[in-house]
Parts: C-alpha cells; structure tokens; sequence
C-alpha cells in the first residue's frame, strides 16, 4: 500500500497510519486506540454542550415571545377561531420550552417511537 492510500485508509477508518501498522497487540496499539476513542467521547460532549446551551436559548427566548404574546392579545379584537389557534399555539410552545434538556430528550425519543410505530402500521 502506498503512503497515500494508507492516509486515506486512516482517515475514513478515523484511526492513524501508526494505528494501522502497528501489531495487533501491543501496548501502542490500544493506547492508541484509547486516545481515538477518547477525543471522539470529547468531541461528541462538546457538541452535546453546544447543542443543549442552543437549546436552551431557545426555550427561553420561545417562553418570552408566548408570555408577551399572552399578554398583548388581550388588547386585541379577533374571530373565536383565531383566539382559540394562538392559545393553542401558545399551550404548544409552552408545554415543549417547559421541558428540561433531559426531559426534552425522553420526548423526543418518545416521538421518534410513535412516527415509527405510524409508519410501521401504515405499512401493514
């Protein structure tokens, strides 16, 4: 194998050309393995933290705008069935910004579930 290929090789298995020639079984080898797998676990709780701090910029700012909104609305002259789709939508953003990161993430899941479970029965 060439150097070129065994760089490329290196990179699409995220791993090291040392890693790759280096005997199965040595002291190198897994420390080296260790250290892959360790920047991927501090890289993926990097990009948790930024996606949860993002998250919850989001809640708040959502909460804010539906607080606003509840209150304004009163001053303002609509059909019955304009009143009753923004209190709708605000009981959405409510109910979904109150959620915690944690909390957020069982319903998420839990919606993934239900979409699968739709799409399983549609396909019966």
């Amino acid at each position: 194998m060439r150097l070129d290929e065994a760089i490329a090789l290196s990179h699409v298995l995220e791993t090291t050309v040392n890693y790759l020639i280096s005997p199965p079984d040595s002291y190198v080898t897994w420390i080296q393995e260790l250290d892959i797998q360790s920047k991927k676990v501090v890289d993926s709780a990097k990009n948790l933290n930024d996606a949860a701090r993002s998250y919850e910029n989001a809640r708040s700012d959502a909460l804010l705008a539906a607080g606003a909104i509840s209150k304004r609305r009163e001053t303002r002259k609509a059909t019955k069935s304009l009143k009753e789709k923004l209190d709708k939508k605000i009981g959405q953003i409510e109910s979904l910004a109150n959620l915690n990161t944690f909390q957020l993430l069982d319903w998420i899941e839990d919606e993934q579930d239900r979409l699968d479970d739709e799409k399983f029965n549609d396909e019966i």
